[in-house]
C-alpha cells in the first residue's frame, strides 16, 4: 500500500528581503555624471520579487543529512539589472554538495521588480541568501498477522492504519488486506505516529495496537492474535453407516438481514474425524448447510442464545452406497417421437451394463442385443445397417467390439447418450431404424486426472489435463488379452487348437479455448478386433485356419461458435477407413471403405421455444472388396 507524503521542505529566501529593506548604502548603483559633476545616488525604490524558483535538495546532501537539525545556508551575491533580470550571480559561502550550484541554478530563474536611482530603472549588487533544510523522507511499515496458538499466518485480515500527530493538516491513512500468508505492506508513508488496527475473519479477536514509522526506514511488526471461542461445532456422519466424513463442506447461513435471505456467513470444511467449528458466532438463528462429492445436500436450523455452545450430530445420506446401488426417475409418458437422454452418472449405476454406456440403450424397448461377432444394435426389428452410430456428429461403423465386448469408445470420454428410436431429425440422414448419438465431453482443465482398470476381460487407462490456459487433451486406451485366458483355461477342450481372439481401442481428444465464442477440438479415435482360429498341429495349411478382423480409424476437427447472440454454428470435417475380412482356408472376403465426412449446423434462435436450424451433410466414400472362391 503507497501513501504520498505532502512536499515537507521548501528552500527560504532569507536575505534578499533584507537587502531590499537595507539602507541605500548597502546596494551598489551605477549612474551618469552630468557635465562632469559628481550627482548624487539614491535609491528610490527597491527590487521585489515578482517570479521564484525553487532549488533542488541534492542527494548527496541527503546522503550527508545537511539540514536535518537546522537550515543550511548559501550566501549569493547578485546583480539586478534595470529590466528585473539576474544577470550575474556568485557564490559567496554555501556548505557544498551540490547545493550552492543548486542556488546558483535556481536565482538565475528569478525575476525582479527593476531598481529605481534617482526615480530611474537602474542595476543593482546586493547579497541574497538561500535556507535548505533536508526534506523529510517517507517510511515504509510492513508486518505479519498470525493466530496465536497455530502461529500460522492469517490471509484475508483487515489492516487499517491511520495517523495521529499533528504534522500534517489532512491526517494520512490507508488500509490493505493480508496475504494467505498473513503479511502485508505499506509504502512511501509520511513518518509519525500511528494507529494500527487489525480485523481478521475466520473467527479471531479485533486487535488496535499504535506504531512509530521513522523517516526513511523500514518498520515492521508481528502481530498474534487470539481465537474467539467455537460457538457452533458439530460432527458429520453417513447415514446408515454412522461414518464419520472428512472433507464435507460446511457453510453457516444467517438470516440477520432485512429481507430475512439467506447469506453465507462463514465456510468451512469436516477434518480427519468428521469434526467441524465456527468461532465468534454471534446469537441469532442460523441453518448449517452440508454438501459433499457422492452425497445428498442436506440443511440443518439452529438458534444460538447468548453464552451457549451447539454442538450437534449431522446424518447426511450417500447417493450410492455401494456399485449395486441403482438409483431411478420416473417422468410422464413420453410422446411417440422422442429422444432419450442418458447422462454419465446415471450409465454408470445402471444394473446389468458393467458401466458400458452404450450397454445401457440394450435395455431399452424395441431394441435387440448384436450379433456374437457383429458389433452393431438391432432397433424394432430393422436390419443393423439401418441403425447408425455417430460420435458427437461422426459416423462410426461399429457400436461394441467382437463377442459382446463392450462399446467401442471409452465410456469415460462422454458426456451423455442421445438415442433416437425412430422418426429423428433429417440432420441424421441415411438410416431408417434409429440412431445413437454418442456425445464426447471435453478434456478436464482444472488439473491432471487419470485411472487405469484391470479385470479379467481387458484393462483400460485414461489420462487427461491442461496443456496450458487454452490446451488440454485426454488420451485413453484398452486392450483384451482374451486370447490369453481361453488357451490357459480351456487347454484341453481345444485339444491343441490355439484360439487367438483379441480386441483393443483408443481414443485422443485436443481441445484449444483460446478464443472467446470459439471451441476447437481435434479427435483421433479407432478400434481393432481380430478372431484367429489354428488347428491343432496343421498350423501350415491354409483350409485348417479361420480368421477375422474388423477394424476402423477415424480422426476429425471440430469447430463449435456460441456467442452470446441467437445465431451459432458448429461445423464437423473427419476422414477415416473401415476394414472387415474373413478368410477360411482358401476363402478370402476382404472390404475396405474410406470415408470422408463434412457436416454444418448453422442454429437461429428465434424465440425461447423456437430455433431455426440449416445444416450441411456432405459424405463421399469408395469402397474396395476383394473376394477369393476357391
Amino acid at each position: 500500500m503507497r501513501l504520498n507524503p505532502r512536499p515537507l521542505w521548501r528552500w527560504m529566501v532569507l536575505a534578499g528581503a533584507l537587502a531590499l529593506c537595507a539602507a541605500p548604502m548597502g546596494a551598489r548603483a551605477q549612474g551618469n555624471s552630468d557635465s562632469g559633476a559628481r550627482q548624487e545616488l539614491k535609491i528610490t525604490k527597491r527590487p521585489a520579487i515578482l517570479k521564484k524558483v525553487e532549488a533542488a535538495y541534492t542527494e548527496a546532501a541527503l546522503k550527508a543529512r545537511l539540514g536535518e537539525k537546522a537550515p543550511v545556508k548559501v550566501v549569493l551575491n547578485i546583480t539586478i539589472d534595470a529590466t528585473g533580470k539576474v544577470s550575474e550571480a556568485t557564490v559567496v559561502s554555501g556548505p557544498g554538495y551540490g547545493l550552492n550550484q543548486s542556488a546558483l541554478a535556481a536565482i538565475k530563474q528569478f525575476e525582479f521588480s527593476p531598481a529605481e536611482i534617482n526615480g530611474k530603472p537602474a542595476s543593482v549588487s546586493l547579497p541574497f541568501t538561500m535556507s535548505f533544510s533536508m526534506p523529510i523522507l517517507p517510511s515504509s511499515f510492513k508486518g505479519t498477522v498470525m493466530g496465536k496458538s497455530s502461529g500460522v499466518g492469517l490471509g484475508g485480515a483487515h489492516v487499517e492504519i491511520e495517523y495521529t500527530g499533528k504534522d500534517y493538516p489532512d491526517a494520512p491513512k490507508a488500509s490493505t488486506v493480508t496475504r494467505p500468508d498473513g503479511g502485508f505492506s505499506f509504502e512511501n508513508v509520511p513518518p509519525g505516529l500511528y494507529k494500527v488496527k487489525l480485523t481478521p475473519t475466520g473467527g479471531f479477536a479485533s486487535f488496535e495496537t499504535t506504531i512509530t514509522l521513522v523517516p526513511g526506514k523500514e518498520s515492521g511488526a508481528t502481530y498474534t492474535l487470539e481465537a474467539l471461542p467455537e460457538h457452533i461445532t458439530g460432527t458429520v456422519r453417513e447415514r446408515g453407516t454412522r461414518r464419520r466424513l472428512p472433507a464435507i463442506k460446511v457453510e453457516l447461513l444467517s438470516f440477520a438481514n432485512e429481507q430475512k435471505a439467506a447469506q453465507v456467513v462463514r465456510t468451512t470444511f469436516t477434518d480427519a474425524k468428521g469434526r467441524f467449528g465456527f468461532r465468534g458466532v454471534e446469537p441469532g438463528d442460523y441453518d448449517v448447510r452440508l454438501s459433499g462429492d457422492g452425497y445428498v445436500g442436506a440443511s440443518f436450523e439452529e438458534t444460538l442464545n447468548a453464552s451457549e455452545v451447539v454442538d450437534g450430530l449431522y446424518y447426511i445420506e450417500a447417493k450410492f452406497y455401494d456399485k449395486y446401488t441403482a438409483r431411478t426417475t420416473t417422468k410422464a409418458t413420453p410422446r411417440e417421437v422422442t429422444r432419450r437422454t442418458i447422462k454419465l452418472e446415471e450409465i454408470r449405476r445402471i444394473p446389468g451394463t458393467l458401466g458400458d454406456p452404450v450397454r445401457v440403450i440394450q435395455n431399452l424397448p424395441g431394441v435387440a442385443r448384436p450379433r456374437f461377432l457383429g458389433g452393431q444394435i438391432v432397433v424394432r426389428g430393422a436390419a443393423p445397417q439401418d441403425t447408425r452410430l455417430f460420435l458427437s456428429g461422426d459416423e462410426v461403423p461399429n457400436v461394441f467390439h467382437f463377442l459382446a465386448g463392450p462399446a467401442v469408445i471409452n465410456a469415460e470420454m462422454l458426456e451423455s447418450i442421445d438415442f433416437y428410436p425412430g422418426n429423428f431429425s433429417v440432420e441424421y440422414g441415411r438410416a431408417t431404424a434409429g440412431i445413437i448419438n454418442l456425445k464426447a465431453r471435453s478434456p478436464k482443465t482444472d488439473d491432471y486426472h487419470g485411472f487405469a482398470k484391470v479385470d479379467l476381460i481387458d484393462s483400460a487407462l485414461l489420462v487427461e489435463g491442461p496443456i496450458n490456459e487454452d490446451w488440454s487433451f485426454a488420451i485413453s486406451g484398452r486392450r483384451s488379452y482374451v486370447d490369453v485366458l481361453l488357451n490357459a483355461v480351456f487347454a484341453d477342450q481345444l485339444q491343441g487348437a490355439t484360439v487367438l481372439p483379441r480386441y483393443y481401442d483408443y481414443q485422443g481428444w485436443l481441445t484449444y479455448k483460446g478464443l472467446k465464442d470459439h471451441l476447437f477440438e481435434l479427435r483421433l479415435y479407432g478400434s481393432d478386433d481380430k478372431l484367429t482360429l489354428i488347428s491343432g498341429e496343421e498350423e501350415d495349411e491354409e483350409d485348417e485356419t479361420f480368421g477375422f478382423a474388423d477394424r476402423f480409424l477415424r480422426g476429425s476437427f471440430r469447430w463449435v461458435y456460441k456467442p452470446k447472440g441467437p445465431i451459432s454454428n458448429e461445423m464437423m470435417v473427419s476422414i477415416g477407413r473401415n476394414n472387415t475380412r474373413v478368410d477360411a482356408g482358401p476363402f478370402l472376403f476382404d472390404s475396405g471403405k474410406n470415408q470422408s465426412l463434412i457436416r454444418n449446423t448453422t442454429t437461429l434462435a428465434l424465440d425461447k421455444r423456437v430455433e431455426l436450424r440449416v445444416g450441411l451433410d456432405f459424405q463421399l466414400a469408395r469402397t474396395d472388396v476383394e473376394i477369393i472362391i476357391p
